[in-house]
Formats: C-alpha cells, sequence, structure tokens
C-alpha cells in the first residue's frame, strides 16, 4: 500500500491540487470486488457511479461483465441499471451547461498539452494530409478519432483475453487504464493517479517512474513565464515519456504484462 498512500503523485495532486479523481476508486472497486462475487446489480451500479466522476470507467463494462454474454437477460438488466445511473448523473449537465463550457465536449476536441504518443499521431497525420493535399488542420481530428479506434480495439482485445481469474479482471484494468493515459491528448500528472491504485496489486516498475517523471511538467508553467513555453512543449515533454516507454516494452517482452486466463481465485 506504501505504492498508493506514499506516493508523491498522489499527495501533490490530490491532497494539495485537490482533484476529484480519487472518487472514482471506492466506486470501482467495488465493481471490481462484486462482479467476482457474483453481486452483478451491485458491480452495474457502482461502475455506473464511477463513471458519473469520470467517463472512462464506462469502458470496462464489457471486460467486467464478460462471462454475463451467456446470459442475454441478466446482461441487458444490469446493462440498463447501469446505462441509467450514468444518465441520471449527466442529466442536470446537460440541462444547465452550455456546450462551450463543457469539459467533455472540450477535452474531446481541442484540449492537448503535455501530450507524447498523440502528437505523434497528430504530426503524421498532418504530413499524410500534405502530401495528398488536404488542409493540414485536420490532423487533430484524425489523430483524435484514431486514438478512440486503438481504445475501442484495447477494450475488445482486453475483453477476450480476459480469463476466468479474479487477477485477470485488475490486469485488464490496468492494461487499459494505461494505454488511455499513454495515447491521451491531455496527459496531465494528476491523470496518473488512475493507475495507482492497480500498481499497488499488480506493480510495473515502468508506471511507478511517472511519478517522479510527470514532476517535469510544471516547469512548463515556469516557460510560460517568459513566453518559451514551446520548449517544453517540442522538446522537454519527451524526457517524462521516453523512458517509460522503453521500460513497458523490456517489460511486456519479458512477459509481466500477460494476462492471467488460468482459474483460480485470489
Amino acid at each position: 500500500m506504501i505504492i498508493y498512500w506514499w506516493n508523491p503523485l498522489l499527495l501533490k495532486e490530490v491532497f494539495n491540487s485537490g482533484h476529484m479523481d480519487i472518487l472514482i476508486f471506492p466506486f470501482l472497486f467495488l465493481s471490481l470486488w462484486a462482479v467476482t462475487q457474483h453481486r452483478f446489480f451491485l458491480s452495474a451500479g457502482a461502475l455506473g457511479l464511477a463513471a458519473s466522476v469520470k467517463i472512462w470507467p464506462a469502458l470496462l463494462f464489457p471486460i467486467i461483465f464478460k462471462f454475463l454474454r451467456k446470459k442475454p437477460l441478466l446482461l441487458t438488466m444490469v446493462f440498463l441499471l447501469f446505462l441509467t445511473i450514468i444518465l441520471l448523473a449527466f442529466w442536470p449537465a446537460k440541462l444547465w451547461q452550455q456546450p462551450s463550457t463543457s469539459a467533455f465536449i472540450n477535452y474531446s476536441i481541442r484540449w492537448e498539452l503535455n501530450d507524447s504518443i498523440f502528437r505523434i499521431f497528430s504530426w503524421i497525420s498532418q504530413v499524410i494530409l500534405q502530401l495528398i493535399d488536404v488542409h493540414p488542420g485536420y490532423g487533430q481530428l484524425i489523430a483524435r478519432i484514431t486514438v478512440v479506434l486503438i481504445t475501442l480495439l484495447g477494450v475488445i482485445y482486453l475483453t477476450w483475453k480476459r480469463g476466468e481469474r479474479d487477477i485477470s479482471l485488475y490486469q485488464s484494468t490496468l492494461i487499459l487504464n494505461s494505454v488511455l493515459f499513454m495515447i491521451s491528448p491531455t496527459q496531465f500528472p494528476w491523470y496518473a493517479i488512475w493507475l495507482l491504485p492497480f500498481l499497488t496489486i499488480q506493480p510495473r516498475f515502468s508506471l511507478l517512474l511517472l511519478t517522479p517523471l510527470l514532476t517535469i511538467y510544471y516547469l512548463r508553467y515556469y516557460f510560460q513565464l517568459y513566453q518559451i513555453e514551446s520548449l517544453f512543449d517540442n522538446y522537454l515533454v519527451w524526457v517524462q515519456y521516453i523512458p517509460v516507454w522503453v521500460l513497458i516494452i523490456m517489460e511486456w517482452r519479458s512477459g509481466k504484462w500477460k494476462i492471467s486466463v488460468e482459474y483460480e481465485k485470489i
């Protein structure tokens, strides 16, 4: 538990800066635990509450409830409960919030900062568009579509690979979280908090390395003061992520990211 409670990233981003991402975890872990106990409605309700804090846990639905595919009526009822909770949570925002001020919409179509892989996607898209004589401004849109497709393919793959062992559920969640963070157009340090509880179960040095490296992000404010933030965006940002990529590849090749598929309770 030292990985979580003594993590400087958690202390800085939650207890100092007040980011609310931590509110996901009680509901998310309740959902993961409940499904292993075959308490499907409790699991669906908790997952809906987690997705009401941040929408990304909704992607876990097919992974969590994979084995209900043989019980279509139960799966439908569980999904309706899950969907109802999300709609009830988001409906007030839909009524009162204008699209121009919606953080969800702005994140989806505009926000980009401290990113790495997404920046590569965007650059490749712009190059290809220029080669076919299309305005490179569409590169951002193509990069975002690419991120969505990769995420959906990741969900499909992890749903297929998830085994009957309870541990495979946590492994799959950690992998999906890692993919979401690494390809996101906004890799803010507090988004890495999503990984921490799962790293207590499946420690990965590559991801733990984000704890010290992501502190480099705050140098951008210093550069911004002197109007040289482009130095950070184009060069220093890579210092945060290249070591992590290298270690992830090494861990993957050594089998540390393999999902356990045999049946065995943890």
